[in-house]
């Protein structure tokens, strides 16, 4: 009971940091939704995608995530279930689903409208088969490598590692996700950020 107890505690921790992480590099607007009926889907909510303006927005994307705390290397197996929760909300069409969708509760009333994107979050990294998998999805996805809290005692970018594939950037016109490096400053950490037309994004969670 205390090992599943301990589990417990450490997934709740790193969904509610992935929240504000994902708010403050790209300000998503994301709320946990754990539970019995959840799906396997920890994370939902809207990006409404920012652009260099500071308060403007080009579009809103609706989002659904998974989080893994797991010392083991992430597979490809939560790929297929995410693809499987994309086809259940309209993303792509069954035939290309290997898997089949659970229902999940949706924060918003109009849940039906608007694109929808994957993310796979991890605080271990991700195998090269479960790279190749998401790259080739229909399904859009940005997979993320999240430091633990011990990992990140000396670092003030708590973002490890970052891609999504090629339907999220087809989906994305116009933006770029760069890797941006800190130097030699001992204090200005690798990070990554988000551009549009050329041009360095302000980030503000839509609220």
């Amino acid at each position: 009971m205390a090992a599943a107890t301990s589990t417990v505690f450490r997934g709740t921790t790193f969904e509610n940091r992935s929240l504000t992480i994902l708010k403050d590099a790209f300000g998503m607007a994301l709320r946990r939704v754990g539970g019995k009926n959840d799906g396997g889907v920890d994370l939902v909510g809207w990006w409404g995608l920012p652009t260099a303006t500071p308060g403007t927005t080009t579009s809103r994307l609706r989002v659904v995530a998974q989080c893994k705390a797991e010392k083991k290397k992430f597979s490809p197996r939560y790929v297929r279930e995410m693809e499987g929760v994309a086809w259940r909300y309209g993303s792509i069409p069954p035939e290309e689903s290997e898997a089949a969708a659970p229902p999940i509760p949706w924060p918003d009333d109009d849940h039906n409208t608007g694109p929808l994107i994957a993310l796979l979050l991890s605080e271990s990294t991700f195998t090269k088969a479960t790279l190749l998998r998401a790259q080739s999805s229909p399904v859009p996805f940005m997979l993320a490598h999240i430091l633990n809290e011990e990992e990140m005692k000396d670092m003030d970018a708590p973002i490890a590692g970052i891609t999504w594939n090629i339907a999220l950037r087809n989906l994305m016109q116009g933006y770029e996700l760069r890797w941006e490096v800190g130097g030699s400053a001992p204090d200005v950490q690798d990070r990554p950020s988000l551009w549009h037309e050329g041009q360095r994004v302000v980030v503000g969670a839509e609220e």
